[in-house]
């Protein structure tokens, strides 16, 4: 059986699985007994569509179990303080949000969850430079984002970030991702 094929099959009994157990709208507010029902039927149709209790596992990630946790390292050559000036997070909830503050050499920590249904989590914080060494670097913006979801890819970018600084990513799609964002003056 082809990757591609094993995907459609347990997606089609997840999906398949939910909608027997829970309707859609009575998942927010499912009891622990409800929960435990739907996890048997999901077991029971995904192996009926002959998948492995391990594509099992994997396919818990469908079902809102999918976190991102955040590093900002702010490298001693960024020459610049940062303070936070937004975030933002369409999709999850926050387990911990951003720091307001991330001095030269400090980095700052935070971290997402998904917190429904197929469904990942994604957002942005973004950060204005202060206290530079080079004050020509004050008030610019870096900006980091991230989105990882139950059935796309898992990506990470800078868009928003001032071209006077270089952010280095280094970050991965595991279910409980990490990635770290390394920032320097260009």
């Amino acid at each position: 059986m082809t990757r591609k094929t094993l995907s459609r099959r347990v997606f089609a009994a997840c999906l398949s699985a939910l909608t027997m157990t829970v309707g859609l709208p009575a998942v927010a507010g499912a009891t622990s007994t409800t929960a435990a029902q739907s996890a048997g039927a999901l077991t029971t149709a995904v192996r009926s569509a002959g998948v492995s209790t391990t594509a099992v596992r994997s396919a818990g990630a469908a079902f809102g179990h999918l976190s991102v946790e955040v590093k900002l390292a702010n490298d001693q050559s960024s020459l610049c303080d940062l303070h936070l000036a937004r975030i933002r997070l369409d999709h999850g909830q926050w387990v911990s949000t951003p720091p307001d503050l991330i001095p030269k050499g400090v980095t700052g920590v935070w971290k997402s969850e998904s917190n429904a249904i197929l469904v990942g989590t994604d957002g942005s914080a973004e950060y204005l430079t202060r206290d530079c060494l080079d004050g020509r670097l004050n008030s610019r913006n870096v900006r980091v984002n991230w989105f990882i979801s139950s059935f796309a890819a898992t990506s990470y970018d800078v868009n928003g970030t001032d071209p006077a600084f270089r952010v280095d990513i280094n970050g991965d799609s595991e279910e409980h991702a990490t990635v770290r964002f390394t920032l320097r003056a260009a």
